[in-house]
């Protein structure tokens, strides 16, 4: 009996090898991934960091606006009281000058002491006056 079992494998011995090996190899394997699957998960996983990335687009787009609305309004604001302070200054300038026209008219000397307060410079009067 003993020497049939040897004989059997010796002759299909080979055999017995491979189906074992594949019988092992079977139970043991792997089981490979859909494909579609995975194409599925990463589309998933783009799509999530396609959302985020608008969502961030978005509050950054939503800040800028606000912000460029906040420096418009202080443009505004600023170019309002330049207009008024400017305006401001050229009525008193005119004022200043008409002043200085009725002062110049009436005394010549008081009007070269006034400007030669405001400049710093000594005003020479002519020698006719």
């Amino acid at each position: 009996m003993l020497k049939k079992f040897f004989d059997f494998i010796k002759k299909h011995g080979l055999f017995v090898i491979v189906t074992i090996g594949a019988v092992v190899a079977f139970l043991f394997r792997k089981r490979p991934s859909d494909f579609s699957d995975d194409v599925r998960k990463m589309n998933e996983i783009h799509d999530n960091e396609l959302k985020k990335i608008e969502k961030i687009n978005k509050e950054t787009q939503d800040l800028k606006n606000k912000a460029i609305v906040e420096h418009d309004k202080n443009k505004a604001e600023i170019e309002r009281e330049f207009s008024q302070k400017t305006n401001d200054l050229n009525a008193s300038a005119n004022a200043d000058v008409e002043r200085m026209k009725t002062v110049g008219e009436q005394d010549v000397v008081k009007l070269a002491e006034e400007v030669s307060q405001v400049t710093g410079f000594k005003v020479i009067m002519s020698k006719d006056d």
